[in-house]
């Protein structure tokens, strides 16, 4: 594998500085006429994108925002079911740190939106319950007590901080809060840099096979173990700034890309959003501008298809505010290069899935049950679930029945697949199968230690796996081998001799890959630098 290291990256610089000679050349293209021409497209009408929008919209020139599907909003999706209108079913991001993400607070107040607590964070004291290897245990009892893992006695004595433990018995660091620059920097015994080991390769080095397995069950998911992902990502997850301050919009989080979108489109009447359009190659023409030949779709049901009728549309800048799992399908010379595509190698894409069913009652609450609890998190393929409230309008309760990721959720999108759907259930795309209903209560009753014909029948569902086109997962995740810090750059601008950007947060900073905030920075970068 080739790395990504500080000797390459300079020299991917020297060779990409204006004025020198490229190999990356243009596809030049004639004849088909454009049916219009802008100053900027942004295309993708995520985040990252109407973020870029609403940047450019009192600059003085004609921008015109595009999107694959008939929503705006990307990986930010805020959904409803019938029964409980008054509660905003987050099936993206559902939360934002109040300190820590800036932009997106500063973006909250610009906007006039409101916030509010979201109520169990990461999983709270008294409130959070983990359910591993068949017994169900107490935060307290995960960090202090006797857990179903035989760890040895330095691990049982580190228990309440194994990672903290481990880190520092493979590089020396003994810090409270492990930072990006500090990750970066760590070596091993070996003279390898941290960066350039697996996760298993890391904890293999300093624990025993039941410590690690302890980990993966205090963790949230499965993101940080699978095959090849840096023991960067995971001791900054574990071991990074975390905040106790954790806010969700009053309106849904889907409220945030809408406002952009709107104070993008109300700044001029020259600017222009415009739905179900997939761009499928990029070219610049004789007279300097970008050519961007789009496919117009057909979204149904949350399902959005391909026509073969085309949009031609010039541009004297491009943004591209989409998935790299897109990205890499865009018909764009530069992006075929082998320094551009070693950097889009360096991230995995993690399919992740969030299943909301709701109830008469909270029964997961109810002194019917053994263990209840507001958040449980367990090694059984639901993954995680979270309670998500009553409606103030019927008194119907609301939960995720499974927040989950990599194999759980292709196993749990099989059973979704097919086969009669639950009563209430959402369409398409969203609907919910009375296998995957079953298989979510049966795994739900053991967690909570209750008979599975003792809990109601659901009163309606909705799911969202993200894990198809346009995007592969909800997240990216480190690989081992790249120094995330340099990646990035190269990805923002794939040719420097092009004004073509790529924004969104699928190869930002180290850590925040999985957050809004990421794709915010993602353009402040690009915008400091080239507009």
């Amino acid at each position: 594998m080739l790395l990504l290291n500080s000797a390459l990256f300079i020299l991917c610089l020297v060779c990409w500085l204006p004025g020198t000679s490229s190999s990356r050349v243009l596809t030049r293209r004639e004849g088909p006429q454009c049916s219009r021409s802008v100053d900027v497209a942004v295309v993708g009408a995520g985040p990252s994108g109407t973020y870029s929008a609403y940047k450019l919209r009192n600059k003085g020139q004609t921008v015109e925002l595009f999107e694959y599907s008939n929503r705006i909003g990307g990986r930010l999706f805020t959904t409803h079911l019938p029964n409980v209108p008054d509660l905003n079913l987050e099936s993206g991001g559902m939360r934002y740190f109040k300190n820590h993400h800036k932009i997106f607070g500063v973006l909250v107040k610009e906007l006039n939106l409101s916030n509010k607590e979201f109520t169990e964070g990461f999983g709270k004291p008294g409130r959070t319950r983990f359910f591993a290897r068949g017994k169900s245990l107490t935060l307290e009892e995960m960090t202090s007590g006797d857990v179903p893992y035989n760890l040895s006695t330095e691990e049982k004595a580190n228990q309440a901080n194994l990672a903290g433990y481990y880190l520092k018995k493979l590089t020396g660091f003994d810090g409270e809060v492990l930072t990006i620059p500090q990750a970066n920097k760590l070596e091993v015994d070996d003279g390898r840099k941290l960066y350039q080991l697996t996760v298993d390769e890391a904890l293999d080095k300093v624990g025993t096979p039941e410590g690690k397995e302890f980990l993966k069950a205090f963790s949230t998911g499965n993101t940080e173990f699978i095959e090849g992902v840096s023991a960067v990502n995971y001791f900054l997850v574990e071991l990074g700034e975390r905040e106790e301050e954790i806010l969700t919009l009053t309106d849904g989080m889907s409220a945030l890309p809408q406002a952009l979108a709107d104070a993008f489109l109300k700044s001029s009447t020259s600017h222009a959003l415009t739905l179900n359009r997939k761009l499928q190659s990029l070219s610049k023409t004789d007279n300097g501008l970008y050519l961007l030949e789009f496919l117009e779709t057909n979204t149904h049901e949350g399902y959005t298809e391909e026509s073969n009728i085309t949009d031609l549309v010039c541009a004297r800048k491009v943004i591209l505010a989409i998935p790299q799992s897109a990205l890499i399908h865009l018909d764009w010379k530069p992006l075929r290069s082998e320094t551009v595509n070693e950097a889009f190698n360096a991230v995995k894409f993690i399919p992740t899935s969030k299943v909301f069913l709701t109830f008469p009652t909270a029964w997961w609450l109810s002194d019917a049950v053994k263990n209840p609890a507001f958040v449980v998190k367990s090694t059984s393929p639901f993954n995680q679930m979270y309670d998500w409230k009553s409606s103030n309008v019927t008194g119907d309760a609301a939960m995720i029945a499974s927040y989950a990721d990599t194999s759980d959720t292709k196993f749990q999108e099989n059973l979704n697949s097919k086969g009669e759907l639950i009563p209430g259930s959402a369409p398409g795309a969203n609907r919910v199968t009375v296998a995957l209903k079953e298989e979510l209560l049966s795994q739900l009753s053991q967690a909570y230690g209750i008979e599975r014909s003792d809990i109601p029948e659901p009163k309606s569902g909705t799911s969202q796996f993200w894990s198809s086109y346009p995007f592969e997962g909800d997240w990216t995740v480190w690989k081992a081998g790249y120094h995330c810090e340099y990646t990035q750059y190269i990805i923002e601008r794939p040719s420097l001799i092009d004004d073509v950007f790529v924004v969104g947060s699928d190869h930002v900073n180290c850590i925040e890959n999985a957050w809004t905030e990421s794709a915010f920075l993602s353009v402040e970068n690009v915008f400091e630098k080239y507009f």
